[in-house]
């Protein structure tokens, strides 16, 4: 050994080696603290502090664990050390070369050095007089020297086991100056800019060279890691394909061609399960070289978000379609109401025989095929008027059945299979009937003019796993629900055409033609059910309705559809359309009621105060100006809480019926609605009266 150095002790030396290593932690347990110095040191590392101020906060933790001591810390420049930070008794010089003192001795070499007596070593450069002893230890990472700590003690003798704990806090500082230097061209990413970049929810990192310089938040969690320290420095590339270079290869690319380009890949976390990334590679320049900024999305994420767009868009499209469609309905309806109307009237009118009967029938099919596409705009929106009542699914199968048998070609079988045990639903009465017109008919056309076969099929199905429902379509919980099925054997449908069957812009038709699946979409939306699609190509389609049941108990039978009790004395119709007052006065008289009608609600409720008993029946329409039918219908109530109400209207809202009206509702007759529509209503108010 060098008798110039005789005082240095070797222990401390071999440590140094160690250190060379990274400072291997677990390698040296120190064998004293001195007051948590490590604890401290680790607390002040989590913060992620820039540099000048980790120097000053590590130096005085380390000043009040060793009293009356001169701590420094250089930082290594080519072959010149630079003072960073001192703390303490006396000064040291502001700048070192690789040969002066014990500091330059301690980088050149990378060893640690523990000085017992100062005095004996002549490479000693004196910032006090009365320094005693002195430790240097290389801040190293990856045998690349960062600097210099050094401590001069003016009282104690330092020791070995001084030494370790210093040794311990210079491997966890190197670390962390390791990472600060690689992004401490940071003077391009101030405090202000580096919040907003954590606050963006997409990783954002910036490799360099191989080695990543900048991570925010969300790269780290989405990578799995705790914190910035955990990443800085390491290759994003390698780890997020350990198997290949293929990554590599695509932030080369990125940098030659100075072009952007995106990756998929699924990443295998220590914390979480496979996630497919989403990543997109930019080319920049970055502390006056280049670099790639990487942009990583949870692919999962961003198809939840896009959905959730979509069906925000979908809904707003609906709200607009719903406003313009209820305006429509309603002036539509009401015309229609006309027509019909009279239509009904002049046919029972004539005989069959008479000249124009049968350009009346044609009248009367071309308003029928006006509704339906009027009330199929609406129902799509989910604007349709809900009128809540239990209604007997295979009741208004039965009375479809002869209207079905119309629809379908003369070649083509229809074959019924209805569950006796099926019991009751709640909902709409005409929704039920127009979805099960529309499937009907799509099944129609599906089979075209050949021969052909139909099954509809009602059944009370429990589900002990959620059913399986169409793509898109809303999922059901387990449970029972009520099934109507409508098979045929035409020409059936591809995936594609599966996909998009409920699209109201989507047909396999010709132009202006396709509204009745998404109509019977929105319908059954509103009913809280889903739909079941199966179907192959030429063997053909099974389009199955699940509703929720109201009750699963036989259904009480409907009074029969005979001709008009005489319970009715007089009959209130209020409504502010002429045409559509004439013509129902007309339908009425013709059913051999006595009616009076109305304009407006409020001169109705002034005559019925007057005389209310002696109406046994109030047709109300549902909208008119001033005094609308749910007001009207509550001032009627309030004379008398007794008095059947039926709502009349043409046009449709985006909501349910008022609580209170929709519980005590006597009937709902939808515009336009026929002679008969209007008789079978009446009876049924007059069955219930007879029975209470």
């Amino acid at each position: 050994m060098d008798p110039h150095h005789a005082s240095e002790q070797p222990t401390v030396a071999q440590h140094a080696s160690l250190a060379r290593h990274e400072y291997a932690a677990e390698a040296v347990q120190p064998q004293s603290d001195r007051g948590g110095l490590l604890e401290q040191t680790q607390s002040i590392l989590r913060q992620n502090l820039p540099l000048d101020m980790l120097y000053r906060q590590i130096v005085t933790a380390i000043a009040a664990s060793f009293a009356n001591s001169l701590i420094s810390i250089y930082a290594a420049h080519t072959d010149i050390l630079q003072l960073q930070c001192q703390h303490g008794f006396g000064h040291n010089p502001e700048q070192l070369s690789f040969q002066q003192g014990i500091v330059g001795r301690c980088a050149r070499t990378k060893q640690a050095y523990l000085i017992a007596y100062v005095d004996q070593d002549p490479d000693f450069i004196r910032s006090h007089p009365h320094i005693q002893s002195s430790i240097c230890i290389p801040l190293l990472a990856e045998q690349q020297l960062l600097g210099v700590l050094m401590i001069e003690s003016i009282v104690d003798t330092l020791n070995q086991a001084d030494a370790e704990i210093l040794a311990n806090v210079c491997q966890q500082l190197s670390k962390a100056i390791a990472q600060a230097a690689l992004w401490r061209p940071n003077s391009l990413i101030d405090q202000h800019y580096r919040a907003m970049l954590d606050a963006m929810p997409d990783g954002i990192v910036v490799q360099q060279a191989g080695r990543i310089v900048y991570i925010n938040a969300i790269g780290i969690e989405l990578l799995g890691f705790e914190n910035r320290h955990q990443l800085l420095g390491s290759d994003l590339a390698g780890l997020l394909e350990q198997t290949s270079n293929s990554i590599q290869k695509l932030f080369d690319q990125a940098i030659t061609t100075n072009q952007a380009l995106s990756h998929e890949l699924q990443y295998d976390t220590t914390k979480t399960p496979e996630i497919p990334l989403r990543l997109t590679i930019i080319p920049i320049t970055f502390a006056g070289n280049t670099a790639v900024q990487i942009v990583i999305r949870d692919h999962t994420a961003i198809q939840q978000r896009e959905a959730a767009q979509q069906l925000a868009n979908e809904r707003e499209k609906r709200k607009s379609l719903g406003l313009l469609a209820g305006g429509i309905a309603h002036d539509f309806n009401n015309i229609l109401m006309g027509i019909r109307g009279n239509v009904s009237l002049g046919l029972l009118d004539l005989i069959p025989t008479h000249p124009i009967y049968q350009q009346l029938q044609e009248i009367e099919k071309l308003a029928i095929r006006a509704t339906e596409l009027t009330q199929q705009i609406v129902a799509y929106t989910g604007g349709s008027l809900f009128v809540s009542s239990t209604v007997d699914l295979n009741e208004q199968l039965r009375e479809l059945t002869t209207t079905l048998s119309e629809q379908a070609h003369p070649t083509t079988s229809i074959t019924y299979e209805l569950d006796d045990q099926l019991g009751l639903l709640k909902g709409d009465v005409n929704q039920i009937r127009q979805m099960i017109l529309s499937i009907f008919k799509n099944s129609v056309e599906a089979i075209e003019h050949r021969y052909g076969a139909i099954q509809i099929t009602s059944k009370l199905q429990t589900y002990t796993q959620a059913p399986h429902t169409a793509t898109g379509l809303p999922k059901l919980a387990p449970g029972s629900y009520l099934t109507l099925s409508i098979r045929d054997n035409g020409v059936g449908m591809d995936a594609r055409t599966q996909r998009l069957m409920f699209d109201p812009y989507f047909s396999t038709k010709f132009t202006g033609r396709g509204l009745g699946l998404a109509a019977v979409l929105g319908m059954v939306r509103a009913h809280h059910g889903s739909i079941a699609v199966w179907s192959q190509p030429q063997m053909g389609t099974e389009v199955t309705v699940l509703l929720p049941p109201h009750s699963i108990l036989q259904p009480t039978p409907a009074a029969p559809n005979e001709d008009v009790h005489s319970v009715h004395n007089v009959v209130m119709l209020i409504d502010d359309e002429p045409a559509v007052r004439t013509v129902t006065e007309r339908m009425l008289q013709r059913l051999g009621l006595t009616v009076q009608g109305f304009s407006d609600g409020e001169s109705a409720i002034k005559v019925f105060r007057e005389h209310a008993h002696e109406y046994q029946l109030v047709l109300l329409d549902l909208t008119m100006p001033q005094f609308n039918g749910i007001d009207t219908a509550h001032g009627l109530r309030a004379i008398r809480g007794d008095v059947p109400i039926v709502l009349m209207s043409g046009y449709s809202v985006d909501s349910m019926l008022d609580p209170l009206l929709n519980d005590g509702l006597a009937g709902f007759l939808q515009k336009p609605f026929t002679l008969s529509d209007l008789q079978r209503t009446v009876n049924s108010v007059s069955a219930l009266k007879a029975r209470n």
